[in-house]
């Protein structure tokens, strides 16, 4: 099991994927009918399907097609500041630059020789606590 770089990059490859999925599908999504929406739909699985954790999400952006502007995901603006590794989880913390200036965490798992990421949280200076985030 590789615990060094390969989960940082598994994370800044989703983040890549995820910052051209949004900047694609922005104008088509807001403009377009359906042929638009299924054709968003089947980019944003294929990215889940080679970066995430298989498992059913009902909410987030993959459930709601969600394209943000700016993109939400960009390496450029989100730069990893601490990196923990418990056993075969490692937890990626990041600064927000631009939009909401949020600090997020990711956890990524490792199972079946991968590294996945797994769920995003988002710390709350309200509630002074982690809190769950939608990928």
């Amino acid at each position: 099991m590789n615990t060094s770089d390969e989960p940082i990059d598994v994370l800044l490859n989703f983040f890549a994927a995820m910052n051209q999925w949004e900047k694609n599908n922005l104008i088509p999504m807001r403009e377009g009918g359906i042929e638009e929406q299924k054709k968003a739909q089947e980019e944003i699985d294929a990215i889940f399907l080679k970066f995430c954790t298989i498992r059913d999400r009902k909410i987030g952006r993959q459930a709601s097609l969600h394209c943000g502007e700016p993109p939400e995901y960009d390496a450029d603006n989100q730069p990893i500041e601490n990196v923990e590794t418990k056993g075969k989880k490692v937890v990626i913390y990041t600064d927000q630059l631009n939009r909401l200036k949020n600090k997020y965490r990711y956890t990524l798992h490792y199972k079946n020789d991968e590294w996945r990421v797994d769920k995003k949280e988002r710390f709350s200076p309200v509630e002074d606590k982690w809190i769950k985030d939608s990928l």
